[in-house]
């Protein structure tokens, strides 16, 4: 995907897959309800391409988990030890 520096670990993004049909009727509702939803950002790479013609780009690419629950990810963790 094009370069964004604002993504980080521990993040999540929603994505959006197309149903992969070919059923050569085109329905309006391309997006693919099981397999699209919250994922959390595990892992990212930054890579940044210089070709010969002088320009610069950047790649980024994202090692992702499903949140299949779509629940939201905690902030904070509680840890409630009564052991004595």
């Amino acid at each position: 995907m094009q370069g964004d520096s604002d993504l980080e670990a521990g993040k999540t993004v929603n994505l959006f897959l197309t149903k992969n049909d070919v059923d050569p009727i085109v329905t309006e509702d391309k997006t693919d309800s099981n397999l699209s939803g919250v994922f959390l950002i595990k892992g990212l790479q930054h890579r940044f391409i210089f070709p010969n013609d002088g320009s610069v780009t950047m790649k980024t690419s994202m090692n992702l988990v499903r949140n299949y629950k779509n629940t939201p990810i905690p902030t904070e963790t509680t840890i409630n030890d009564t052991a004595s």
